[in-house]
């Protein structure tokens, strides 16, 4: 399952990292998708990916809490940004991979041997506990819009492999 969506935009992986980052999980993995989303916009970017990994990927119909909770719950892993479809799958025993950047994965990632994080980096040097200051104002949100696909699909595939051998 795919979260594409969080309340602030720069808590968003832009659409090509998230792009290319499934696209790679799809081909090396032999993976398939449920985009699930919460609003308009979510809903078109979940389309839009959806339509270039053809074949591999669906966007599920709008949902209550409860019933996108039952959907977790029922798929093999969950990825999710820093935001409520991160912390409602946390109540699952399903594994969650999350993406952070103008928040605090030590802080706010789920814990558990099964929840992994990949926390960006801010490029203009700021350094936070919880949440960057200007998580909210800031122009480019480039700690999390200008991570790597590749580098995340690299990290993302030693937590699946990490999972595989504890399974």
């Amino acid at each position: 399952m795919v979260c594409t969506g969080s309340n602030w935009p720069n808590k968003q992986l832009g659409k090509e990292t998230l792009l290319v980052f499934l696209s790679l999980i799809a081909s090396n993995l032999n993976s398939r998708f449920i985009f699930v989303w919460g609003n308009e916009e979510e809903r078109q970017v979940s389309e839009e990916l959806a339509k270039k990994i053809p074949g591999k990927a669906c966007v599920a119909e709008k949902m209550g809490l409860a019933a996108l909770q039952n959907l977790m719950a029922d798929v093999d892993l969950v990825l999710a940004m820093d935001s409520l479809p991160l912390h409602l799958v946390a109540t699952t025993p399903t594994p969650i991979y999350s993406v952070f950047g103008a928040s605090s994965a030590a802080k706010f990632k789920p814990s558990g041997e099964s929840h992994e994080a990949f926390q960006g980096v801010c490029p203009f040097g700021k350094t936070f506990v919880k949440r960057c200051s200007i998580l909210r104002t800031c122009p480019t949100g480039a700690c999390i819009k200008n991570i790597e696909a590749e580098k995340l699909f690299h990290h993302f595939n030693q937590f699946v492999s990490r999972l595989k051998q504890q399974s």
